[in-house]
């Protein structure tokens, strides 16, 4: 199911995770960026920190929240919704992330 451009479109749970990251606070942004890099490194996906030229995507302007998001775009799609399930049930349940 393709519903957008975006490579997190691609999956309308991995969409709705990103998005409560985009609305998520600083503190919280802050700890859902090393949830995704914990679970990407743990399944041993690479990703290289952005070289941003200008401020393009919203999340382009902190570095570890975009390093997060190169891991999150480059773990498989089953890894991604399980990543994005995570994060929405911690949201859900107001859990506290590491």
């Amino acid at each position: 199911m393709d519903l957008g451009n975006r490579w997190y479109d691609k999956n309308a749970k991995v969409s709705i995770a990103v998005g409560c990251i985009e609305k998520a606070d600083a503190i919280m942004r802050g700890r859902m960026a090393k949830l995704i890099i914990k679970y990407a490194m743990a399944a041993k996906v690479v990703a290289k920190r952005p070289t941003v030229g200008f401020f393009r995507r919203w999340y382009d302007n902190d570095p570890n929240l975009s390093l997060a998001m190169e891991y999150f775009k480059n773990c498989d799609e089953q890894l991604q919704l399980k990543i994005a399930e995570h994060l929405m049930d911690c949201v859900k349940n107001q859990a506290l992330l590491p």
